[in-house]
């Protein structure tokens, strides 16, 4: 889990498979070393850290005493993104699964890999961090330069043309790509193309937990 202190005026928390990469990016850029770490939005690579992780771990910053916002996707499309990224973890349950088996086969995967499917929810409590709000990853230029400018700071995030290349928009295809072994998959792929509504009951009932923390959340 990563945690920015913006200006001591609010904070910025985001998990792994929940765009981390692409916020610990961006507020580098803010923070004026993107480019004398030699970062990029093309590789995941840090001059000084070795990986954009471990720097983003070393940038860690909280103020409890300050409103705190989590950046967050469709609960779906976490897991989608951790069946597109094919971590090594996969080889173990299944070298070449569908989609489809992936995700009956989910609480599988979730033993083996706890941080990157790890109950959101569980990560936030173990930091004793408290959540205010959230900001939806899709638009996340537009919703981070509004935010910025709620706490009376002038910046402006700019959409970087690659960050994620897995994923596409494509209104024609209708082919069922829940079916598609990981193997036969060439992506980019429009996400859509890989639920039904069964897949997504699932996953919803997996993280049930999760789905409630965000209701609450909402509701404070």
């Amino acid at each position: 889990m990563y945690s920015f202190c913006i200006d001591n005026k609010f904070n910025i928390v985001c998990i792994p498979k929940m765009g981390c990469t692409q916020i610990i990016k961006y507020m580098s850029e803010y923070l004026g070393i993107f480019d004398l770490h030699k970062h990029s939005y093309t590789e995941n690579t840090c001059a000084k850290h070795g990986n954009i992780h471990n720097c983003g771990h070393r940038l860690y910053s909280y103020n409890s005493n300050l409103p705190t916002y989590l950046v967050t996707r469709p609960i779906e499309l976490r897991v989608l993104s951790y069946f597109k990224s094919n971590y090594y973890h996969h080889k173990k349950i299944n070298a070449n699964p569908t989609f489809e088996n992936f995700v009956d086969n989910l609480h599988l995967y979730y033993k083996f890999d706890p941080h990157h499917l790890g109950m959101i929810s569980d990560k936030i409590k173990s930091k004793r961090i408290r959540i205010n709000h959230l900001l939806d990853l899709n638009g996340i230029e537009s919703s981070l330069t509004n935010l910025f400018i709620k706490y009376g700071i002038s910046y402006e995030f700019k959409k970087k043309t690659i960050i994620n290349s897995t994923t596409k928009i494509d209104t024609e295809n209708i082919e069922k790509m829940y079916k598609k072994k990981r193997s036969e998959l060439t992506f980019p792929i429009d996400s859509k193309l890989f639920f039904n509504e069964e897949i997504k009951s699932k996953i919803k009932q997996f993280y049930k937990k999760d789905l409630k923390y965000y209701t609450d959340i909402i509701q404070i």
